[in-house]
């Protein structure tokens, strides 16, 4: 939980919480403050996954496509556009969890040849559950990954598909692109995002369009199909139009 409350801390819209935070001999009285204080903001604004340790902001509004356009709009004005923009829409055009990008690697996503797989392999190790699933590449999101990838020119196909900023062999690991999401959400002005927005827009989304529930749940990786239910949003016009048809 103490990794918790530092994620917390380092949340820009949670500034307000850090002059709660006790430093050096504070006493008791201002740490119950704190506590509290952290204790009803979370339960409030946000839910804890208690098993990825992930902070989450409220949900995103995720039937809104032009909320994803405003999104690449300013990851395109960006460093590292074409690796943003692929991370970014493997959880909203695949629904991949923010830590399955984050282990992604090149034998995982291209062939020997270089091009995009149609279907990437989650081994259990690289997923919640730990259990295995198959990830379905569309064709838009097989353009979007091969521009990234002739662009960043595999080294080694054993090396993270997503090469940070100190080298092409060093990674993300789930918080720390956790928090370059953020920044992304932060700076197309998207309020309330957050890095699982993107697979709730994939649910959400195909679910709209009809796709029956169980065909979620499989692509999801989710093992009951409560977990998927909870995932859909629908929204207000949604609800008035469902009403209109009695």
């Amino acid at each position: 939980m103490d990794n918790a409350i530092d994620r917390i801390y380092s949340m820009p819209s949670l500034s307000k919480l850090n002059t709660c935070q006790t430093q050096g001999d504070s006493t008791m009285r201002e740490l119950d403050q704190f506590l509290n204080a952290r204790n009803l903001l979370i339960k409030q604004r946000t839910n804890y996954d208690a098993t990825y340790a992930e902070f989450s902001w409220p949900k995103l509004d995720t039937g809104i496509t032009a909320e994803i356009e405003r999104l690449l709009t300013h990851i395109n004005t960006r460093k590292y556009a074409a690796r943003n923009r692929s991370m970014m829409l493997l959880t909203h055009w695949a629904g991949l969890r923010i830590g399955e990008v984050a282990c992604l690697r090149w034998s995982d996503v291209t062939t020997t040849d270089g091009d995009i797989k149609n279907e990437i392999r989650l081994l259990p190790d690289m997923t919640k559950g730990r259990h295995a699933r198959t990830v379905f590449v569309s064709a838009k999101l097989k353009a979007e990954l091969l521009t990234y990838a002739q662009q960043a020119n595999c080294v080694d196909r054993s090396y993270p598909f997503f090469a940070s900023q100190k080298s092409i062999r060093a990674g993300f690991n789930a918080n720390s692109l956790a928090q370059t999401f953020a920044l992304l959400y932060e700076g197309a002005g998207l309020e309330g995002a957050s890095s699982h927005s993107g697979r709730r827009t994939f649910l959400t989304n195909l679910a709209n369009k009809g796709t029956a529930i169980h065909i979620l749940k499989t692509l999801a990786g989710h093992r009951s199909i409560s977990t998927t239910a909870a995932y859909l949003y629908s929204s207000p016009s949604q609800l008035k139009a469902a009403v209109e048809l009695v």
